[in-house]
């Protein structure tokens, strides 16, 4: 199944880019913002636990679109035997939400869900390439 990136519910009023951009300021200052008219993306760390690699990743978001996530750094690997990680679109692209649940919507705010559920979904990660069972809930997106 192709991944849709528009947002389900065009007519439902975005929160704006600018609050996106200052709540992702207030919370995460260390993220660097980028912004062209109705989009922006941020690029930062993530260390999901104390013994966690420290994660560079890039959050994409353009109002009317699902937000993407990407890690940057360091790479994401396979486990010996697999042939995809676990709740990924692409090898770099985690599937951190699942579109169709309505978990996400462009009324909520990216630095109260996506930078969290980013973090957790490389927590799962971490567990998942160490012993190979994925721990986190939700849909397996097909490739």
């Amino acid at each position: 199944m192709a991944r849709k990136y528009r947002n389900y519910n065009p007519k439902e009023r975005p929160f704006p880019i600018d609050a996106q951009i200052l709540n992702m300021k207030t919370f995460f200052p260390s993220f660097e913002c980028h912004r062209s008219r109705n989009k922006a993306y941020w690029i930062g760390c993530l260390q999901p636990t104390t013994l966690s690699l420290s994660y560079k990743i890039k959050i994409e978001y353009k109002i009317g679109y699902y937000p993407r996530v990407f890690v940057l750094s360091p790479s994401l690997e396979l486990r010996n035997g697999e042939t995809k990680i676990p709740h990924t679109y692409a090898i770099n692209e985690p599937c951190v939400y699942w579109p169709e649940s309505n978990e996400w919507s462009a009324r909520k705010i990216i630095a109260e869900t996506i930078v969290p559920w980013t973090s957790l979904w490389l927590f799962y990660y971490e567990i998942w390439h160490v012993i190979g069972k994925w721990f986190g809930r939700g849909v397996h997106p097909k490739a």
